[in-house]
């Protein structure tokens, strides 16, 4: 009886070793899995910051490109504006130096 008992408890241990052992396998196989997937995703990040500055400046670009087209649009329309304005004084002291004389 006690053989049968001593070795029952070694196969038992020997159970425990190669469970112990397989889970260290495996456990070690899906740390390196991690490993690569956090290192992705790492690079997955800094190319989506890099993306997202570069929309920001392209967008950023692109409004001020719209801002400066309105400017350029409203001095282009003070500019017609003040033409006018030079041609009408121009008639009026035209006919007014016409009545002086």
């Amino acid at each position: 009886m006690e053989n049968f008992s001593i070795t029952l408890c070694f196969a038992l241990l020997l159970l425990i070793f190669t469970y112990h052992s397989i889970l260290i396998i495996i456990f070690s196989k899906k740390r390196k899995l991690l490993i690569n997937d956090y290192e992705k995703l790492l690079n997955l990040k800094d190319w989506y910051e890099k993306i997202s500055e570069e929309a920001s400046r392209s967008y950023i670009i692109e409004r001020v490109e719209k801002r400066g087209n309105e400017l350029i649009n409203q001095l282009n329309l003070l500019n017609s504006n003040l033409i006018a304005i030079i041609r009408k004084a121009k008639k009026i002291a035209g006919t007014a130096t016409k009545a002086t004389q």
